[in-house]
């Protein structure tokens, strides 16, 4: 876990090493249980390699782990570490692009994403239940939450609605957390980060930091710019430096340090390679200048005032706050996604599709978000027919941050309203 939370290149390989020397010696003995975890430790390490783009490597190890998690479910459909291995693997591949997933096929992998969910919920359940596999109950919880919110689009689902504490370890603390910001909850997350309890032995995780920063721009919280300036001091990686630098710039222009605001800014500008699609939209929004009424419509949304927000923006015209298409595109997105948080399905469909026209062939996530929302409230009206059309315009392009869960979520509801 310490190579994962650390973003260390280095670190990160000599871990890889030494699982492959473990996995070599748990085929050797061939138990169960010696199995079950040697196919554990092939998906680990490939993920592991796969996070810092060693991509043949971690391909390979997946497909050892594929083959060897299959075996081991066929064998002892019933145990819950073996439901929870297979369940991410159907909900992995069941989640991904039609085509993909066929190409996938001639190679021998298959996946189901509703077969992963309930692989993964009834290992939870049996771990809840059966005293001698408790201790997997915080593994196939977050694996379980995690797929719902991310693959499945379920938004009312957390851990501790499964009946976990949140707060009992600081993986569950960031996972709780992350659904409740983008559930628009942003004081709700950072009060949750707040109440966690720092052991003395604690490796450290400097994610925290950053999650706890960006949370804390959003509620404007007067220290947002310590907890983002710890967690450069302490990261190790290049993983979230760029969108460290964002929200340093947006807290500072909120401010009115413009001296510093710009300085951030500039910074970002600095980095050749991107991590992450927090650090690619960050590089993507320093080629525009901020704009505040915009801004601040952003922030009053993520704090879940859906009315204050609406307020906001109406206060004045789109004319008079925008200065292109593009801010056109996000004024109109921003009040569709208030409507549509509001319960008012026939001003947000009306709302997001004056969005999308301003943002034309521009591949951009509100865009693609704004088609995604409006293909789910047709669903939501049993307008099937329409919520396929925008769910396919979804997948018809890809150029943009987080374009993996967007068409993940368009993917799933393509195949709802198929069924």
């Amino acid at each position: 876990m310490e190579a994962y939370i650390s973003d260390n290149e280095t670190l990160s390989e000599s871990v890889a090493k030494s699982m492959a020397k473990q996995i070599i010696e748990l085929e050797r003995i061939k138990s169960e249980n010696a199995l079950i975890f040697a196919a554990e430790l092939y998906m680990l390490k490939a993920a592991l390699r796969a996070k810092h783009n060693s991509r043949v490597g971690a391909g390979w190890d997946f497909w050892k782990g594929y083959r060897l998690a299959k075996s081991n479910i066929q064998k002892n459909p019933q145990h819950p570490q073996n439901m929870l291995h297979w369940g991410i693997i159907e909900c992995g591949i069941g989640s991904m692009p039609e085509d993909l997933q066929r190409y996938l096929s001639w190679l021998g992998f298959s996946g189901d994403l509703d077969n992963g969910l309930t692989l993964l919920f009834d290992a939870h359940q049996i771990s809840k239940h059966d005293a001698q596999f408790n201790h997997l109950q915080v593994i196939t919880g977050m694996a379980y939450v995690s797929s719902e919110v991310q693959l499945n689009n379920n938004s009312q689902i957390r851990l501790e609605k499964l009946g976990l504490n949140p707060l009992a370890s600081p993986i569950m603390c960031v996972v709780e957390a992350k659904i409740l910001f983008d559930q628009s909850k942003a004081q709700k997350a950072f009060d949750l980060l707040e109440q966690r309890q720092v052991h003395s032995k604690e490796s450290p995780f400097p994610y925290l930091s950053y999650l706890k920063g960006r949370i804390a721009v959003t509620i404007e919280h007067q220290s947002a710019d310590k907890f983002l300036l710890h967690f450069l001091k302490e990261t190790e990686g290049q993983f979230f430096v760029a969108s460290t630098h964002r929200y340093l710039w947006w807290h500072y222009h909120l401010n009115n340090n413009q001296q510093k605001a710009t300085f951030h800014r500039q910074k970002i500008s600095d980095f050749q390679i991107l991590k992450t699609g927090a650090d690619e939209l960050a590089a993507y929004e320093a080629n525009f200048p901020l704009n505040t009424h915009l801004l601040r419509a952003r922030l009053l949304f993520d704090q879940g005032k859906f009315r204050q927000c609406l307020a906001h923006i109406t206060s004045k015209l789109s004319d008079d706050v925008c200065y292109n298409n593009r801010e056109k595109g996000e004024y109109f997105y921003r009040l569709g996604r208030c409507h549509q948080s509001l319960n008012q399905p026939q001003e947000a469909i009306k709302r997001l599709n004056q969005s999308i026209g301003f943002y034309g062939d521009l591949e951009t996530f509100e865009r693609a978000n704004g088609l995604l929302q409006v293909a789910m409230l047709h669903e939501g009206r049993q307008e099937c027919e329409l919520a396929t059309g925008y769910y396919k315009q979804v997948l018809s392009f890809s150029s943009y941050p987080f374009y993996e869960g967007i068409h993940q979520k368009a993917k799933s509801g393509v195949k709802r309203c198929k069924s």
